[in-house]
């Protein structure tokens, strides 16, 4: 697997660029890039770009048999998460979030920020001044954060 890192520029539905396999010069033309030839992250990420905009890729080619693959350069390929429809349902009951395993409803907060958690014993009680070393003891200022 060879793989060539270029920038392909938006042309209506295509996107457009060099991608020069041998490292010939007579190989320095632009040329389409099809559709199927696409990762889906860089299919969603295409969606979003004007005609003319440019986007870096890494572009994939298998030297067996020459087929390409085009991903979003730095970008691990990732599989899209499907919306489910009784998760969505579980969320407003609950007014939390919802983790793999069990729903958990957001805690109660309190304060301009909402950074105090209500009832817990927390809310009230200021961060510590001083920190004591290991040195004899001695009171030193916390570090600053």
């Amino acid at each position: 697997m060879k793989e060539i890192p270029t920038t392909l520029t938006k042309r209506g539905d295509v996107l457009e660029g060099v991608i020069n396999v041998s490292g010939k010069a007579k190989n320095n033309k632009p040329r389409p890039v099809k559709r199927t030839e696409w990762d889906e992250a860089l299919a969603e990420h295409v969606k979003t770009m004007a005609d003319g905009e440019t986007v870096d890729v890494t572009v994939a080619v298998d030297r067996r048999d020459g087929k390409r693959t085009v991903r979003l350069r730095g970008v691990a390929p990732l599989k899209l998460i499907k919306e489910d429809s009784e998760w969505k349902e579980k969320l407003k009951e609950t007014g939390g979030f919802v983790n793999p395993y069990t729903f958990v409803p957001t805690l109660p907060r309190a304060g301009d920020d909402g950074s105090y958690l209500v009832d817990t014993g927390l809310d009230d009680a200021p961060p510590p001044a001083t920190r004591t070393t290991l040195l004899g003891n001695r009171a030193a200022p916390s570090p600053s954060p």
